[in-house]
């Protein structure tokens, strides 16, 4: 099956295109290169480097590429830089995402899986189903929330079966296949490893008031690996159509404390670590934990790997990243 890859060559777009290549499956990734890098796109895939927003360009990949299934992940995604550029993020995650919409209708395109966040329902009771409302809490995750009504107006029109795969806090890597995350991602675990690389031994925890058990956010981390074999089991049943499309969470279901996170890196990797605390981050929820019951009786999907093997792999790609890049 040939299948067209939006934003294929970042962080999981690159775990997305690998295992579609290892499952048989003929790719080409559409990037623009701002974000992710040449060098984590296989070889056996082709690459066009362009951006979303030129509709005309991304008509001509679809046109050469000629795919029968889209994944579409090709965003912006940093919190912190949507509350400085909203304008920006609609431009890239809302137009972006239309364009690509409307190459993929001008294609007749049957299958699309969308990327989306759990970001979206901002303040949750949590485990949280898809049935949340969606209450956006900054500037990105309204950007998505948007998309996602772009994507379910396309499908209306179109006929098009698409699924919208709501994240929740992605991490790990896949350190012997030489993936993993770029070290000056914002997430929390590559965030402090990168910082134990630079040679600093302190975490800062952003609040310690909320009302979780221990006062830090509690986020639900899951495997990359995980989540890329979530998009392969769920674009399957797209084009089966034995599933006609919608809404669905991916995480582990489980939740852990920033603090917990921060005991756990202390365990598997840097045991010296010492925490200071800073105020919360705009736009930063009390919590995000995945209902996943909905993606299981879908899809029969769930994730495998625990939060020790998110961390270890995490830090093995980061030591290994930081020997290469620098020299060490």
């Amino acid at each position: 099956m040939r299948v067209l890859v939006t934003g294929g060559a970042g962080y999981i777009g690159s775990f997305v295109v690998d295992q579609l290549i290892c499952s048989g499956h003929d790719v080409h990734v559409l990037d623009d290169l701002s974000a992710g890098r040449r060098g984590a796109v296989r070889p056996e895939s082709g690459l066009s480097v362009t951006d979303i927003r030129d509709t005309a360009s991304v008509q001509r990949v679809f046109s050469n590429a000629r795919p029968d299934a889209v994944i579409h992940l090709a965003a912006l995604k940093s919190v912190s830089e949507s509350f400085r550029a909203p304008g920006h993020y609609q431009d890239v995650n809302v137009a972006g995402t239309e364009s690509v919409l409307e190459a993929a209708a001008h294609a007749g395109i049957g299958a699309l899986v969308f990327s989306s966040t759990c970001g979206v329902y901002g303040n949750a009771d949590y485990p949280t189903p898809e049935s949340h409302p969606v209450r956006p809490l900054n500037p990105y995750a309204q950007s998505k929330a948007d998309a996602e009504t772009a994507v379910q107006r396309f499908s209306q029109a179109t006929g098009c079966r698409s699924a919208i795969l709501r994240f929740f806090n992605v991490s790990g890597a896949q350190p012997e296949r030489a993936l993993g995350h770029a070290l000056d991602d914002e997430q929390l675990i590559p965030r402090v490893l990168d910082s134990v690389l630079n040679h600093a031994a302190t975490v800062t925890i952003n609040g310690n008031d909320y009302p979780t058990h221990d006062g830090t956010p509690v986020r639900d981390f899951v495997h990359v690996a995980d989540v890329a074999a979530a998009h392969l089991d769920v674009m399957s049943l797209l084009i089966a159509s034995r599933w006609p499309g919608g809404t669905l969470n991916v995480g582990r279901g489980q939740g852990s404390s920033v603090k917990e996170i921060v005991e756990m890196i202390r365990f598997v990797a840097v045991p010296h670590l010492s925490v200071r605390l800073g105020p919360r981050r705009p736009g930063d929820p009390a919590a995000a934990v995945a209902d996943v019951s909905r993606i299981l009786e879908v899809a029969g999907w769930r994730a495998t790997r625990d939060l020790r093997s998110i961390v270890s792999s995490a830090w093995a790609w980061h030591s290994g990243e930081s020997l290469r890049v620098h020299g060490a």
